[in-house]
């Protein structure tokens, strides 16, 4: 990695430097957190109740934070179980799942990160920003930081999301910068192969890409490669009154009745559905749809609506950081 002075960053860049997570913190009301020992059921119920996509873990026998775990572990875990019967006997599963009570037994220390998408990494409220963007751009699985006291005992005070740093700089760098006005195609940004899967296929079989790519969400196609949506950890957020029994019912359904649902949610609040620009949108074009928006991902498609990449948050985060020697 290159070595910089201070003299030889941008305006843009030094702001990066110089900035603290304690800056970009989004403060929130309460941080809801679990036990190892706490039963998946537990936190399941937490998730859904506070309409929430993650919780730390605490372990207690070492007194210390160690994990998260999120929707996708859980839905991960049922798809596990259930995917050792075939989609017409979903009564069966839901009986296997009751009796055996491997959903009712099962604890947030056992199931976190089955989805390998949340790594659990730590951050000081002093660390400046391009210590944050390294840690989330470093692996593929670092969406959030926990944000953490001095040694020894590393209290949580918060959560950082790549969400809240790109929202962050979008309201405090200086939009005179040239990189802002230049469009993906001349940064090459997002322009890779897109994981998708077919719309008339199950949405377990999503969330096993989700799974196997360590992303955090998928593209959806119909037949002639088209996008037409996504599905994400999100769309199991939205759903309301999820037991094991609807987790199941949603997991073996097809990824097009969801996409379905999406684009109605979609049309009733006026907002676009699936969220797509081309290689001709400016980098503030797209950080403005993602801020707007409250999304993370926006993808690239040609004149025919075929996919051509996608912009994610890491992403963003990797022009503004200022020590990136694989920047455009």
């Amino acid at each position: 990695m290159a070595e910089f002075t201070n003299a030889e960053l941008s305006a843009n860049e030094k702001f990066v430097e110089e900035h603290t997570v304690a800056q970009a913190m989004v403060e929130k009301p309460k941080i809801f957190r679990v036990k190892d020992s706490d039963s998946l059921l537990k936190a399941f119920h937490k998730l859904q109740k506070n309409k929430i996509l993650s919780l730390p873990v605490y372990d207690e026998s070492k007194n210390r934070f160690f994990g998260f775990i999120d929707v996708l572990d859980i839905v991960n875990f049922v798809v596990k179980i259930a995917g050792a019967y075939k989609h017409n006997k979903k009564t069966t599963w839901v009986h296997f799942l009751e009796t055996e009570e491997l959903f009712n037994s099962a604890t947030c220390g056992s199931v976190k990160n089955m989805s390998h998408h949340d790594l659990y990494t730590q951050v000081m409220p002093g660390a400046n920003l391009t210590t944050a963007i390294s840690l989330m751009t470093m692996f593929d699985s670092v969406h959030r930081l926990a944000v953490v006291g001095k040694y020894p005992r590393y209290d949580l005070q918060g959560l950082i999301t790549q969400f809240d740093v790109v929202n962050y700089l979008s309201k405090n760098l200086d939009k005179s910068d040239p990189k802002f006005g230049q469009t993906l195609e001349q940064l090459r940004l997002g322009f890779r192969k897109v994981v998708s899967v077919p719309e008339h296929q199950h949405v377990a079989d999503a969330f096993r890409l989700i799974k196997s790519h360590k992303v955090s969400g998928v593209a959806v196609v119909d037949a002639d490669g088209l996008l037409v949506g996504n599905i994400s950890a999100s769309d199991v957020r939205l759903d309301k009154d999820f037991s094991v029994d609807s987790i199941v019912e949603f997991c073996w359904q097809p990824v097009l009745n969801i996409i379905k649902q999406r684009k109605e949610h979609a049309q009733q609040h006026n907002k676009p559905y699936p969220i797509s620009v081309k290689a001709s949108a400016t980098l503030q074009q797209v950080i403005d749809i993602i801020v707007t928006n409250r999304i993370h991902r926006v993808y690239i498609v040609d004149e025919h609506n075929k996919l051509q990449g996608v912009v994610s948050l890491s992403d963003i985060l990797r022009v503004f950081h200022p020590r990136d020697t694989t920047k455009h």
